[in-house]
């Protein structure tokens, strides 16, 4: 069983992978970031 700091470590580098994802694809753009700031899903 993960911890909670394990848990929110392995999201924020799912985060960060969807967002260099998005940055190289040119799909990047200031929603995205507004959402994960707001500790939003990225999802959808």
């Amino acid at each position: 069983m993960k911890t909670r700091t394990e848990t929110n470590l392995a999201k924020i580098n799912e985060a960060k992978a969807d967002i260099v994802d998005a940055i190289e694809n040119g799909r990047y753009n200031e929603t995205l970031m507004d959402r994960m700031l707001a500790g939003e899903s990225l999802e959808g």
